[in-house]
């Protein structure tokens, strides 16, 4: 990553932080650890005027995705795989959001920058304020999580559609009238 930004310090706008479950649980700031290359929905010749990022990608992406028939990428081997248009649209109204490892022991919300890539084995809550952190974080959603939860090997795994979908969460219109 230094390589690429000292080469060239456009190189900032197609590098981002990588936020892993690992980071969350194991880094006192739950920062990310990794970095990826992210050219957006650069064309090919933009995205290659970023010569050591797209090199990069080249070099080890595209043999890989070569190999693949029928995937999104196939023809644009540059993009960044994992694009969730409609979340990281709703994550640019947001200050940050709130996170949690999928796979884990700890029973850990924080938050996330909203300019970090997550992983897949980190759950998104498109909320960016302390009153959902506080019920996300609670003793009361972490047994209602273990519960259930499903587990991976022996590691319990927060299932959105089991763990939180079946949460019930408190009606904002009826907090309002009882807090007025």
């Amino acid at each position: 990553r230094m390589e690429m930004l000292n080469a060239d310090s456009r190189n900032k706008d197609v590098i981002q932080p990588y936020l892993t479950s690992q980071d969350i649980n194991q880094r006192p700031d739950s920062s990310p650890s990794r970095f990826v290359i992210n050219f957006k929905d650069m064309s090919e010749k933009e995205a290659s005027t970023y010569s050591l990022p797209y090199r990069r990608v080249y070099e080890l992406v595209k043999p890989v995705r070569d190999k693949l028939t029928r995937q999104i990428h196939e023809t644009c081997f540059w993009k960044y795989w994992d694009r969730r248009d409609d979340m990281y649209a709703y994550l640019n109204t947001l200050k940050r959001a709130l996170v949690m490892g999928r796979v884990s022991k700890q029973h850990a919300v924080t938050f996330m920058e909203i300019n970090w890539i997550p992983f897949d084995g980190v759950v998104i809550f498109l909320w960016d304020d302390y009153s959902h952190f506080g019920l996300l974080q609670s003793s009361i959603h972490e047994v209602w999580a273990s519960r259930y939860r499903t587990t991976l090997r022996k590691d319990p795994r927060y299932s959105v559609s089991d763990c939180f979908a079946t949460f019930a969460l408190p009606d904002k219109k009826k907090l309002t009238l009882l807090v007025e």
